[in-house]
């Protein structure tokens, strides 16, 4: 697929408007997360909505964790790839990780406390790999919310404590 980033994060933000047919004007990414929370694939692993939805209708069975992640930034008008093929290459959460390194937290950042919007990475148990997320919100105790995609085959909000996080980063300024 040959599409500008201009064009893809068009595509993005209009398709989970269209799905799910609400006004959404001013909302943030976890705004469009928590929009999303229950969202189940439908059509076997990592195919139909929301795989479909976020990888641009390609359903081709890829892992969702990432592309729900940068889906929900651009539909709030926030994209987080730079060029059009980053859109692909970013799709696993891996990649994603070391796209946004520029905006990653240190430890000190993290200890002085987490945003909504940021995006948190976790290592897979076994060594699988890396899953993302939104944070939502940082608990009085110091645990996270979360909305995160393709974990039990849904979109679903998941409270992390921080010493789980393999990394943070803030590809948002706080503007709200």
């Amino acid at each position: 697929m040959n599409l500008s980033a201009d064009d893809i994060t068009a595509r993005l933000r209009g398709g989970i408007v269209d799905y799910l047919g609400l006004p959404t004007a001013g909302w943030t990414p976890s705004d469009f997360a928590e929009s999303l929370l229950g969202i189940v694939e439908e059509g076997g692993q990592n195919k139909g909505p929301p795989d479909a939805l976020y990888n641009l209708g390609l359903d081709d069975g890829s892992a969702w964790c990432a592309t729900a992640v940068m889906a929900w930034y651009a539909a709030a008008g926030h994209p987080l790839h730079l060029l059009a093929r980053q859109y692909w290459q970013w799709r696993a959460a891996r990649s994603l990780s070391i796209g946004l390194e520029q905006y990653r937290l240190g430890k000190t950042q993290i200890a002085a406390g987490l945003r909504r919007d940021d995006v948190g990475f976790v290592e897979r148990k076994g060594g699988s790999g890396m899953h993302c997320f939104l944070i939502t919100r940082q608990l009085h105790d110091g645990s996270i919310t979360t909305v995160e995609g393709n974990v039990g085959n849904r979109t679903v909000s998941l409270t992390r404590q921080p010493w789980e996080l393999a990394a943070v980063c803030r590809p948002m300024p706080r503007t709200y």
